[in-house]
């Protein structure tokens, strides 16, 4: 996950991103040079880096927070819930775990003679459970290797892999300890894989939001996003979430109404155009006359404009327009208005304020 946003970061490691494989087995590497690029080209990039003043992520909601009210009641209708102000990422962790049993044939052995290492880890499920319950955090146990992986055999070994999160750090690790004290009488092992501490989200930046964004509820999320590893990078980054009605993610049910993707396109170019005009107060000139789109967020279609005089039909609508380069596309939009104009132009400027909506139709997303 998020392996643009780690290679350019140096948090994953160029050789490990190009032996990566697909289902069919296809590395990374094979995969570019597939498509005429040179592998090694493939790594951290400090200087691209370095050009980014401040990193904004539009995200459909992983969750169902903003679609319950207080009272934990569906409202789906309240335009204050319809987009959310993201706080920080949780911790969170994986954590490989191996049980041990003994093969044997299925048809052969008596029950009470069993060792068999499915059981043990149907015990670490529940296990799971019951803990994440207690200490108020996430665990998932969702992959499952078992060997010899035969429908006739008693499994000899299994390794899984556990995945926990939480708002309290040492909540987490207590869930953990406790799956370690039930694997640890019948001789299992728990391995931390990775580790990731909470990482919040710039706060200056944040308040700014809050102001363009008086009533919009503050949300933590246990989801990790490519603004969490910008973040950890130094980088001054805020995320936006739209309300999902399903609350489903990575799943096809995942869902966001329209109306609710204009507010969060709306907000996204309004904080941009924020953005924009300080770097223009601090001397830091954007490339002026490039191509734009209007996109109403009332539910018109997005519309080229070819030219400045175009613009003259929206003055009535629209005042203060700022240009500021988004990694690929140029957004701007007029503060407290409700018009954004986007650009293809790929050249990005000495100083860029970079945004991304992430899983947004058509337009290409800055990792």
């Amino acid at each position: 996950a998020c392996a643009g946003s780690r290679i350019l970061t140096g948090v994953l490691d160029p050789g490990r991103a190009l032996s990566l494989t697909d289902a069919d087995g296809v590395t990374l590497a094979q995969a570019w040079r597939r498509d005429g690029r040179d592998p090694a080209a493939l790594g951290p990039d400090p200087q691209a880096l370095s050009r980014i003043a401040a990193y904004v992520e539009l995200h459909v909601e992983q969750g169902l927070a903003l679609a319950l009210d207080p009272d934990d009641e569906p409202d789906l209708t309240d335009p204050t819930r319809a987009v959310a102000i993201g706080t920080e990422i949780w911790p969170h962790g994986r954590w490989q775990i191996d049980l041990r049993g003994e093969a044997n044939h299925a048809g052969t052995t008596r029950l009470e003679d069993r060792n068999d290492a499915m059981l043990r880890f149907a015990g670490v499920v529940a296990a799971a459970r019951v803990a994440a319950r207690e200490q108020g955090c996430l665990a998932t146990i969702g992959k499952i290797v078992a060997r010899p992986n035969a429908v006739n055999a008693i499994a000899e070994t299994v390794t899984t892999w556990l995945d926990a999160r939480g708002a309290d750090a040492d909540a987490v690790h207590r869930v953990v300890d406790a799956i370690r004290e039930e694997i640890d009488l019948d001789g299992g092992t728990v391995n931390e894989v990775s580790w990731t501490p909470a990482t919040p989200f710039d706060v200056p930046l944040r308040d700014r939001l809050a102001q363009l964004l008086p009533d919009a509820p503050l949300l933590a999320t246990g989801a990790g996003h490519d603004a969490g590893i910008l973040a950890n990078a130094g980088v001054p980054t805020a995320m936006l979430f739209v309300r999902n009605p399903t609350g489903i993610s990575h799943a096809p049910a995942e869902f966001a109404e329209p109306d609710d993707c204009y507010r969060g396109v709306s907000a996204l170019a309004a904080v941009i155009a924020e953005l924009e005009h300080d770097l223009g107060a601090r001397g830091v000139g954007l490339r002026p006359g490039l191509d734009r789109w209007n996109l109403d967020v009332d539910g018109r279609p997005l519309q080229r404009l070819h030219d400045h005089e175009d613009d003259q039909q929206h003055e009535e609508h629209v005042d203060h327009r700022r240009h500021v380069d988004v990694g690929g596309d140029v957004a701007a939009s007029a503060r407290g208005h409700r018009h954004g104009y986007f650009s293809s132009d790929m050249r990005p400027p000495l100083r860029s304020v970079i945004a991304t909506s992430t899983r947004a139709p058509a337009r290409r997303a800055i990792s």
